[in-house]
């Protein structure tokens, strides 16, 4: 399985993209994983489109969300949740979809197979996506019974 994290935009600092590339590094191995920028600029539709081609693209997916709409899960759950998507074999491509300063609109959260919710609140799009990527890598530390979890 191909695990994609889907940002709306481009880190605004060097240390969101640090932080995020420390947790990807310490997957390697473990997981396919990769994160692409979607150019938001000033035309949040064109991104938009641009997030339905690069779905197109990837057959057998499996589009998760985030939005503060979502189900919001403590780190033992979601490492449940995150063995069952790993388990299933008919998915071939597990997206995370974070969205930009605009949000996500009404067809791209229709299309959602899952909606996550990292907390009640609403965090910026970088912060967000430095939390997915740890949420991902303690998951796989749960399911191993890494001591990095401590519960």
């Amino acid at each position: 399985m191909q695990v994609h994290i889907l940002k709306m935009g481009r880190p605004a600092y060097d240390s969101y993209e640090s932080l995020a590339h420390r947790f990807a590094s310490r997957l390697k191995g473990q997981l396919r994983l990769c994160s692409h920028f979607i150019p938001v600029k000033n035309n949040p539709r064109h991104a938009e489109d641009k997030v339905l081609q690069y779905l197109d693209a990837c057959p057998l997916g499996y589009l998760v969300i985030l939005d503060e709409g979502g189900v919001a899960m403590s780190s033992p759950e979601l490492a449940k949740r995150w063995q069952g998507w790993l388990m299933e074999p008919q998915i071939k491509h597990l997206v995370f979809l974070i969205g930009g300063p605009y949000g996500l609109s009404l067809e791209l959260k229709n299309r959602a197979d899952f909606q996550w919710s990292l907390a009640h609140g609403v965090y910026p799009s970088d912060l967000a996506w430095v939390m997915v990527m740890e949420q991902i890598y303690r998951s796989q530390m749960i399911l191993k019974g890494s001591p990095y979890h401590h519960s």
